[in-house]
């Protein structure tokens, strides 16, 4: 998986949470947006030096806040770590004009909404959104927080075991147990080093006067000038204005300055370094870390996006295709994981299968050998541009988003990019520059690698300080592993993608019409049409259901049905992973009635890609290696569910109780062990007699477009 405007696997998860915020320019000039996008925006700065975004949208069904403060966890200070989190907590405990604890709170349920905070390394964010009437008073009490908190003592304690259970729910979290192997390893003082989320231990409990290093902290660090916010409402963007300078220009101005600089993630010599990890769930995971300088100033030129488009591609010749072919791997993503106070962490994530297990440091080899092909014959511009032009197309069309997600994404694009890119800064390949690509792949060496590998086998001599994750470390001669690569030849770049469609006309769509019409409607077929007369994009959608009572007559055919659409996905990865990079989406998917098959995007290809996917769906030319290593893929995720948390395996045995033929994860797992690829033949072929068909065609189509499409559908299901 390529790091697609940023897409990232494993550990890289979790540190996408950690992400950075850095100095920009203050460039005032309008914001830039996309074609589909019909909100209005407007920057301002207040007397106070808070930065803030108006958002104008009256079509909204929800007004939506967002504020983000350059302060975190990485800034407590010694002896209480958490402090930052745990003061997120208590701001929402009370202001001078709402003195009530639970005021906000009730305030906002009882007006349609919710809301939240997060804690990361180096900012919070806090954010609401309600019903759109309710906007000025929701403002109202949410701008307290930040000019009169009370912070007061009688919830000091509560809220301290409130960050407590936080902690403790993550105890048997693998995301946050392999973090702590890595707060352990890096170099000391560094704010990675720290317990962010904190406990009673850390926090102090008993050890001084908590709430007033809690004052200490909150008047260091909360600054308008430390401070973005957005604000989005269905009023004009004067209003905005003028409920946002009423409110927030009496924040404080402290003059606060937001730390810059912390020591490297690795001491000098520290690595190589090769870690062995035992997770909780059944995982089997290779991930290979490199330290880089942080690439946030040259967001035109984005040379570890570029790196990772090209090192974490799935089509044929690529590291993942040969390692899915020796059977050592199901997936593969890279991409960078944060940005924290001018430095990076380049990662690859490669998820194992038993086989790869045992051949782990041939995957390493292998992943070594991609980045040599790639600094030798991958630097090329026609490559930066083919990304840039994906790029351009998905800002072009890209569509507005939730208001909750708008305002929390541009408040901290506010602190990353100039105020004309906080949009479309994360989507602009501008600055093609072969020399500054090829000083990161300098980076990439086995020499600067920090290699994990996860798995419940695993031997380790060493538990984690905070969530007790037990692990070994040692030296490993990485270079000669990177050396000597059996199948170095058989790699190779991508080409030219295809599927980048060509024509985006907007199809004449006649007039508005609310609902799909049923074009054809027979026992065993029925298509539906709607052409889009409202979003006027070039995009569209294709949707049908193999309808058969057979699929999910028992557990055995319902687990069957779950293995066959990963193995028909998995087949298709390969040649449509193109599609997926330049806008074309896809899923097949058992349902309890059958299964069903997704196509969106834009509509240039569409019919391309279907083709692909009805001939899969009917050839079922499955390789013995591939339904091997899917089926016991499935069995695995299967088995996990018994370690998922409390609360996920209540919701699951809810549904499984509730729904007739909602079969659970252990009667599908124990159903599917016995099966082979003659009992899916079987069942498939049994289910395609005894089906109908459903089709549903909606977008940048014709009425005769549907027909025809529905009919390749109908036929193909037939033959």
């Amino acid at each position: 998986m390529q790091s697609k405007l940023v897409r990232h696997a494993g550990l890289v998860l979790v540190l996408a949470l950690l992400c950075a915020c850095a100095t920009v320019p203050r460039n005032t000039g309008p914001v830039i947006k996309g074609e589909l996008d019909p909100r209005e925006y407007r920057y301002l700065e207040l007397p106070n030096r808070m930065r803030v975004i108006l958002v104008s949208d009256p079509a909204s069904d929800k007004a939506a806040a967002s504020l983000q403060v350059r302060a975190g966890s990485g800034d407590d200070p010694e002896g209480r770590q958490g402090l930052a989190h745990f003061l997120e907590h208590m701001l929402f405990l009370g202001t001078g004009k709402y003195p009530d604890p639970a005021e906000y709170q009730a305030f906002i349920n009882a007006h349609g909404g919710s809301n939240n905070a997060y804690t990361s390394v180096d900012h919070t964010n806090y954010f609401f959104d309600v019903e759109p009437d309710s906007l000025v008073p929701a403002l109202d009490r949410f701008a307290q927080f930040f000019v009169a908190p009370l912070f007061n003592r009688e919830y000091v304690a509560r809220e301290m075991n409130a960050v407590d259970s936080e902690y403790k729910l993550g105890l048997k979290d693998d995301g946050r147990r392999e973090y702590d192997v890595l707060r352990e390893l890096v170099q000391p003082g560094h704010p990675l080093a720290k317990l962010a989320v904190g406990n009673l231990q850390t926090l102090g409990e008993g050890s001084g006067d908590i709430r007033a290093d809690l004052l200490g902290f909150y008047e260091k660090h909360y600054s308008a000038n430390l401070m973005t916010l957005v604000v989005l409402g269905r009023e004009s963007l004067d209003e905005l204005s003028a409920m946002v300078e009423a409110r927030f220009a009496a924040v404080p101005d402290r003059g606060a300055k937001a730390r810059e600089h912390a020591p490297a993630l690795f001491a000098p010599g520290t690595l190589p370094l090769e870690v062995h990890v035992r997770p909780e769930k059944e995982l089997r995971e290779l991930s290979l870390l490199f330290p880089v300088p942080s690439a946030r100033a040259m967001y035109g030129a984005k040379p570890l996006e570029y790196i990772g488009n090209l090192l974490g591609h799935e089509g044929p010749g690529s590291a993942l295709s040969l390692l899915k072919e020796r059977g050592w791997a199901e997936g593969l993503g890279a991409g960078a994981g944060f940005d924290l106070y001018g430095e990076d962490a380049f990662q690859i994530n490669v998820q194992l299968t038993e086989a790869g297990i045992a051949h782990y440091r041939e995957v390493a080899g292998l992943v070594f050998a991609s980045i040599d092909l790639l600094r030798d014959q991958g630097v090329a511009e026609w490559r930066f541009r083919e990304q840039g032009s994906l790029g351009e197309l998905d800002f072009r069309f890209r569509e507005k988003g939730s208001p909750t997600g708008a305002v929390i994404g541009i408040a901290n694009a506010l602190q990353d990019y100039p105020v004309a890119e906080v949009l479309r800064g994360p989507y602009l390949f501008r600055d093609y520059d072969s020399a500054l690509i090829a000083r990161y792949l300098g980076y990439l060496r086995p020499d600067n690698v920090l290699l994990t590998l996860t798995h419940p086998g695993i031997a380790t001599d060493r538990v984690s300080a905070w969530f007790q994750t037990p692990y070994s470390v040692s030296r490993p001669q990485l270079a000669e592993v990177a050396a000597d690569v059996a199948g170095r030849a058989a790699l190779t770049l991508p080409k030219p993608n295809e599927f980048i469609p060509g024509r985006l006309a907007i199809k004449a769509p006649g007039a508005a019409v609310g609902r799909p019409e049923a074009v054809v409607e027979q026992p065993d077929y029925r298509l539906w049409h709607l052409q889009d007369a409202q979003f006027l994009a070039p995009k569209a959608s294709i949707f049908f259901r193999v309808l058969s009572d057979t699929a999910n007559a028992s557990a055995r055919n319902a687990a069957l049905m779950a293995l066959y659409t990963r193995l028909v996905e998995d087949q298709l990865n390969e040649f449509a992973y193109p599609a997926t990079l330049a806008g074309l989406q896809y899923s097949i998917a058992p349902s309890s009635g059958g299964f069903s098959v997704r196509i969106g995007g834009y509509d240039d290809k569409q019919v391309v890609l279907l083709e692909k996917i009805l001939h899969a769906l009917r050839e079922q030319q499955f390789d013995g290696t591939r339904f091997e290593a899917l089926k016991t893929e499935l069995l695995r995720s299967w088995g996990n569910s018994v370690r998922e948390r409390p609360y996920v395996q209540l919701l699951d045995g809810l549904g499984e109780s509730l729904v007739k033929r909602n079969w659970s994860d252990a009667e599908l797992q124990a159903a599917l062990a016995p099966e082979d690829a003659a009992a899916l033949a079987g069942l498939t072929r049994q289910m395609y007699q005894r089906s109908a068909l459903e089709v549903l065609v909606h977008g940048n189509f014709g009425r005769d477009e549907a027909k025809r499409i529905g009919s390749l559908v109908y036929s193909d299901r037939k033959s």
